[in-house]
């Protein structure tokens, strides 16, 4: 009885998190620069957009990749999300990478209700610097459970979706 009362308990707590990502089938060549772009975003919480760029970079790092950070401060305005490609791919160019890596923030917050739980949906883009060629692209949301916080939620989206 225990035994069973366990089982149905493990399959609730699983069901309270998930990942669900959809991915191209490219694969990246890790041995060429990364750059990366700010976020644009589309939240209400302010600065979502560079902090999953930062987070971004984190994770390429940590999976073998050279990257390069083409935002400084949400001030300067070629660094803008909402910049026309054409500009940031050039700028990625002057810093000798060869694939810019930019994305969405669509959902960055914590649900109402009584356990608040962490939401986090982000949109990633790899284009070909040389030829403005979208290269990869992935999307994945996370709904956390209970005490979760959002940094967690956006970590375990971001590692799901570079490869």
């Amino acid at each position: 009885m225990r035994f069973s009362i366990l089982i149905v308990f493990m399959l609730l707590l699983a069901g309270c998190s998930s990942v669900t990502l959809t991915t191209s089938d490219a694969k990246l060549d890790k041995t060429r620069v990364m750059a990366v772009d700010s976020f644009a975003n589309y939240t209400e919480v302010p600065m979502a957009g560079y902090r999953a760029a930062a987070m971004v970079d984190a994770a390429l790092l940590n999976r073998g990749y050279t990257s390069k950070t083409i935002y400084t401060s949400p001030n300067e305005e070629y660094l803008k999300p909402n910049a026309p490609l054409s500009d940031r791919l050039d700028r990625a160019r002057k810093i000798s990478a060869d694939y810019l890596m930019s994305g969405e923030v669509i959902e960055w917050r914590y649900k109402t209700g009584i356990d608040g739980e962490p939401a986090v949906s982000l949109v990633i883009r790899v284009y070909d610097v040389n030829t403005g060629a979208i290269v990869y692209s992935a999307t994945a949301s996370k709904s956390g459970f209970g005490y979760s916080s959002v940094g967690v939620a956006a970590q375990d989206v971001i590692t799901s979706m570079i490869h």
